[in-house]
């Protein structure tokens, strides 16, 4: 991959895909663009200001960070793996396998994603603008800092899935409500002091809704498979 600035060196396999492995660190900067690079254990990239980075594979022990001005693209994170956006730093299609994780900072910025197992959280400060972020049949965990001023739509959740509310309490006062028809609804959930209101896709039963503790003091979120499909919330008209 030309122009790149790597400390050490890497090797390129068939294909043109490039392998980072540990100990070696590949630093995209401006008018460089990485494509099909392969991060192994301890092999670092990170994407300043300018660079463009397309179809990264974040293996176990691998990270990527981008940074103010830099942007990735269909970035894929595998067990272990982890991504980090940072203020200024754009990403777009990101798929976050079991394992994997992905942390939008503040000022960061998200469009789309598809968690398949993996941990992907959207910090306070950090967006996801209106953009879809999707489950997979692995499920996974969107975990939302500031979830009360989150506009993203969500599709697919789902069991094993969770959102994770950080910043809504959990205690005997937590509520959760569902309103929707066939294709969408609006899932809210307060603490009596702070609500978080998500747009969710697809079909849901507002009683199969639960709420838990995170752990950590926020409420945790998931919703049990459709069993009866006589007790989906009717239409709204």
């Amino acid at each position: 991959m030309g122009g790149a600035i790597v400390s050490g060196t890497t090797t390129v396999a068939a294909g043109g895909s490039e392998y980072i492995g540990s100990g070696y660190i590949l630093t995209m900067t401006a008018g460089q663009t990485g494509n099909g690079i392969v991060l192994l254990s301890g092999g670092r990239e990170i994407v300043l200001s300018g660079g463009t980075d397309v179809g990264t594979v974040v293996s176990s022990g691998g990270g990527e960070v981008i940074s103010a001005g830099g942007f990735a693209s269909s970035t894929v994170i595998l067990g272990g793996g982890s991504e980090t956006v940072m203020s200024g730093g754009t990403v777009v299609g990101s798929i976050v396998s079991s394992g994997g994780s992905e942390v939008v900072s503040s000022g960061g910025t998200l469009s789309g994603a598809t968690l398949s197992g993996g941990l992907l959280e959207i910090q306070s400060g950090g967006t996801a603008g209106t953009s879809t972020i999707g489950f997979g049949t692995l499920g996974g965990t969107l975990e939302l800092d500031d979830s009360q001023h989150f506009n993203g739509v969500i599709s697919g959740f789902g069991v094993p899935g969770g959102i994770d509310l950080t910043d809504i309490s959990y205690g005997s006062g937590t509520t959760v409500g569902y309103s929707g028809d066939i294709s969408s609804g609006t899932l809210t959930v307060s603490d009596g002091l702070h609500t978080a209101t998500l747009h969710l896709l697809g079909q849901y039963i507002a009683a199969n809704f639960a709420i838990q503790s995170d752990g950590n003091g926020g409420t945790l979120v998931t919703d049990p498979p459709v069993a009866d499909q006589s007790l989906l919330t009717p239409p709204h008209h």
